[in-house]
């Protein structure tokens, strides 16, 4: 089972919002280590791609300096990092931009999950017809949205 963070638009309301949210997951960004360049532009992480870049050009200056295993390691440092705090520099992104934290979301895929999203969050459907709302609130039954803050929650532990 997976976790995602939501987050809302600045100008969430009615079918931006449906349309507009994004999905943060929760955990290890594999793709942050394999290809760190392109996930940072991807993510659109500009300060953290040119900080990535400066450091491993001084890294790899170092390891032509001193050569030797120990000092290889070094070069392994921003890549793990990424992978450990990728989806957090997104989040924080996100929230610099005036996105709205909405809530956690569990469920087996990403496409499950904003499916869950957009069902149990009835507050969305109040602008939109009367027969999008109806079907929406017959869906949302099926699904459970887990408001839960990141911040609020000890490290380790998941939202029930």
């Amino acid at each position: 089972m997976a976790i995602y963070s939501a987050y809302l638009p600045p100008d969430a309301s009615g079918e931006t919002a449906l349309t507009g949210f994004q999905l943060v997951p929760e955990g290890k960004a594999i793709f942050a280590l394999l290809f760190p360049v392109v996930w940072l532009a991807v993510k659109r992480l500009w300060l953290a791609l040119l900080i990535y870049l400066v450091l491993t050009v001084l890294l790899v200056m170092v390891v032509n300096w001193y050569p030797g295993l120990p000092v290889m390691y070094l070069a392994a440092l921003p890549g793990l990092y990424l992978l450990l705090e990728g989806n957090e520099l997104v989040r924080k992104k996100l929230e610099r931009n005036g996105w709205q934290y909405a809530g956690v979301v569990d469920a087996d895929n990403r496409h499950d999950a904003e499916a869950k999203f957009i069902c149990s969050n009835t507050k969305l459907f109040a602008s939109l017809p009367s027969q999008h709302a109806n079907q929406s609130a017959s869906a949302a039954k099926n699904f459970r949205l887990t408001s839960v803050h990141p911040h609020s929650v000890p490290a380790g532990l998941f939202p029930e």
